[in-house]
């Protein structure tokens, strides 16, 4: 979850921002940073194998959280 960043007295664009899950892009996303149109979940994936991943953003984007759900407890 987050939301996308405009620069200082910017006015309200769209920042596009791509995901990649061991590096290699999952998604690209076109992110409004208008509080009005964002989406705070930013990106997702499901049904991942189990097990460690390496996980990039690429944006002009302003992350909160990192969730993620798994069979089993870590």
């Amino acid at each position: 979850r987050g939301e996308a960043i405009k620069k200082d007295n910017a006015s309200d664009n769209i920042i596009e921002a791509q995901l990649l899950i061991d590096d290699k892009p999952v998604e690209k996303a076109l992110l409004p940073t208008s509080f009005v149109k964002r989406r705070h979940e930013l990106f997702w994936k499901y049904d991942l194998p189990e097990g460690r991943h390496k996980v990039k953003v690429i944006g002009d984007i302003k992350p909160w959280d990192y969730i993620y759900y798994s069979p089993t407890r870590h």
